[in-house]
Parts: C-alpha cells; sequence; structure tokens
C-alpha cells in the first residue's frame, strides 16, 4: 500500500491544470486506504496473491491554478481493483 502512497503523490504533483473563464480545475487519482490482501493456499507450485483497493478519481478546482492545488479534493468516481501477483524465484511479481 505503501507503493500507491506515493503513486497518489505523484498524481496530484503531475495534474494537468485547465482555465476557463469560471476557474482552474485538474484531476488525480488516488487510492483508498482500506485494501485486502489473499494468497493462495500453501500447496500451490507457484504462490498467487491478489490485492484488492479501491482508486479514486478526484478533483480540484479554484478561482486560479493557485487556488485549485490548496482546494479540497472532491471524488469524482470510484473503481475496484485487483492486482494479482505470482510469486516465482523468491520475488512477487
Amino acid at each position: 500500500m505503501g507503493e500507491l502512497e506515493a503513486q497518489e503523490q505523484k498524481n496530484l504533483a503531475a495534474v494537468q491544470w485547465q482555465q476557463d473563464g469560471t476557474g482552474a480545475r485538474g484531476e488525480y487519482t488516488g487510492y483508498d486506504p482500506d485494501y485486502v490482501c489473499t494468497v493462495s493456499p500453501g500447496g500451490d507450485p507457484v504462490p498467487v496473491g491478489r490485492m484488492q483497493y479501491r482508486e479514486i478519481h478526484f478533483e480540484k478546482r479554484g478561482a486560479s491554478i493557485a487556488d485549485a492545488m490548496r482546494a479540497e479534493p472532491a471524488p469524482l468516481r470510484f473503481e475496484d481493483v485487483t492486482q494479482v501477483f505470482a510469486y516465482r524465484g523468491g520475488l512477487w511479481e
């Protein structure tokens, strides 16, 4: 989950701000801190892990880009994600 927290900060830093007559806005992807990890039962020749979490697509708005950057993010939509990993050669891939 630490990697997703770091990714959210990168996403926020890379927002492509748009300005028009109503002000500035930008979108980025964040991640719900709640997640579920499971690993296949022991006996499988290649263990498989699954990580399930929720992406949150946020929007920030303000009168200017500086105002939008300081604004509280508003969630636009949620997406459930499942990542699958295999354990081979001592590493999760």
